[in-house]
């Protein structure tokens, strides 16, 4: 795992939505679509950006890490459970884009030397996963027929050897 050395001056706490970005950089807050084009644009728009903080969102993270990636920008994408508590722990109860993006920007701020930086997954690990996880997927769909079978007025739709 790699960890930044240094503090960093420019923070970016982002919090991803399907469509959008809310961006925070501690002064100003900023939402921008979630497209390659417009975050390529966003993050030339900073001269030197040290570290971004996100959160998983299901994928929608994914164009994201890609740019920065592009662009040597060290990335972090926090524990979603750990980014929580962290809020909570500053009594903020209102739950927004923006409030998200504001807390990320600060759990990167104040967290940035114990935050392991986001690295791109091996291309061959990535493909085992999904090919395991279609084999688990076909293992379950096989359990379900046989049980059908096994059903009353099942028996007459399977083989009784699958």
């Amino acid at each position: 795992m790699a960890f930044l050395h240094q503090q960093p001056q420019l923070c970016l706490g982002l919090d991803i939505a399907k469509d959008t970005i809310t961006a925070s950089d501690g002064t100003t807050t900023r939402v921008i679509d979630n497209r390659r084009r417009a975050i390529r644009a966003f993050l030339k728009s900073y001269k030197h950006i040290d570290l971004v903080v996100c959160e998983p969102t299901g994928g929608h993270e994914g164009l994201l890490l890609e740019e920065c990636l592009c662009a040597d920008i060290a990335c972090h994408r926090a524990d979603t459970l750990k980014v929580k508590s962290f809020i909570r722990s500053y009594g903020t109860h209102g739950k927004s884009d923006a409030i998200d993006a504001a807390m990320l920007w600060t759990y990167g701020r104040e967290r940035w030397d114990k935050l392991a930086l986001w690295q791109a997954p091996d291309p061959d690990e990535t493909r085992l996963r999904a090919l395991v996880r279609r084999r688990q997927e076909l293992i379950a769909m096989k359990v379900a027929e046989k049980n059908r079978a096994r059903a009353p007025g099942g028996g007459s739709r399977l083989p009784s050897r699958l």
